[in-house]
């Protein structure tokens, strides 16, 4: 097991066994749209579980919300999922990205409210808990728990007028954002990504959410953005500048936080997807739509064991932490 200033060792997103915690973890937070506090414990699942949410304070109807795409209600600004009953838990996607890019493919995660606390607008203090407890392997009858990758075999796209997000054959999960805010004087930016060359902590973790001045009044007036401070959030003025001390944490930080956006809503498809998200201008309604589209088309996709698909070395990313 990991202490708080060990090196962490992210199970690499290629690895061929399940994982989960080694430990339960909690957070606490504020939901950036509806502003309320929240309790958030992340435990360890069995082999073959997925990621499951509980409403704890959810007592007359169903509180299992499973992560997966098909119980995806988009907004603009947020992924949300919803069980059969109606009940949800929305602003996953950061969490979901720290999950996957860890590794983690089992967990039961229980929360008070429907909101999944914001921290600091970005992925790394999800990385930073799950580095506190370390992952293990998920067993069944003592062996490795075999996990699935889902090989993309031709193009899938989704479109909305210019803005596209299409997923081609790729050895690896690999993405490509490119994203451009004219009518907020933001001009282009992109990032791309590859889990098999790059590191997550360095390259797309710290990317913070973002939201314009311009949209606040509209933003507020339906209820959304009520927790949103400099502490959580980029807020970019009518100039298209950022007023946040301090300023932004990297150059093309609104594209790489798209990139963490992508990756958490993509990690919603049931297994690992060998493929190469792009996309342009797109958001989660988009990326939600994409997998849809894959789902739709079962020519465009196969379902196979490491051991049959892949040809790569699956590598280990050594960070060190302080958690």
């Amino acid at each position: 097991m990991l202490g708080d200033h060990e090196p962490l060792t992210i199970s690499p997103v290629l690895s061929n066994i399940q994982k989960t915690l080694a430990a339960p973890i909690s957070c606490e937070g504020e939901g950036v749209h509806n502003g309320k506090s929240v309790r958030l414990t992340i435990n360890p699942a069995p082999a073959n579980y997925g990621i499951l949410f509980e409403r704890t304070d959810i007592t007359d109807k169903n509180k299992i919300i499973p992560a997966l795409w098909n119980g995806v209600k988009v907004t603009p600004l947020c992924t949300q999922i919803l069980n059969s009953d109606g009940i949800e838990v929305r602003t996953i996607e950061h969490l979901m990205a720290a999950l996957f890019a860890s590794g983690v493919d089992n967990a039961h995660i229980t929360i008070g409210s429907a909101e999944v606390p914001i921290m600091d607008g970005s992925a790394l203090p999800f990385l930073h808990l799950i580095a506190s407890v370390g992952i293990k392997d998920c067993l069944i009858n003592n062996m490795g728990a075999p996990r699935e990758f889902i090989k993309i075999l031709k193009p899938v796209e989704a479109k909305h007028g210019d803005a596209y997000a299409r997923l081609v054959p790729c050895a690896t999960p690999r993405f490509s954002v490119t994203v451009a805010y004219p009518q907020h004087n933001v001009g282009e930016q992109s990032s791309s990504f590859d889990f098999e060359d790059g590191h997550f902590i360095h390259d797309v973790a710290s990317a913070r959410t973002f939201g314009f001045k311009t949209d606040l009044e509209y933003l507020h007036a339906k209820g959304l953005a009520l927790g949103g401070n400099f502490s959580n959030a980029i807020l970019i003025n009518e100039q298209g500048k950022i007023m946040n001390p301090g300023g932004y944490r990297s150059p093309n930080e609104l594209a790489r936080h798209k990139l963490l956006d992508a990756v958490g809503d993509v990690a919603l498809a049931g297994g690992i997807i060998l493929g190469h998200m792009e996309s342009s201008r797109s958001g989660h309604t988009l990326n939600n739509a994409l997998l849809r589209a894959l789902f739709a088309d079962p020519s465009a996709y196969v379902k196979v064991e490491r051991s049959e698909s892949v040809s790569f070395m699956a590598k280990a990313e050594q960070t060190t932490l302080s958690a």
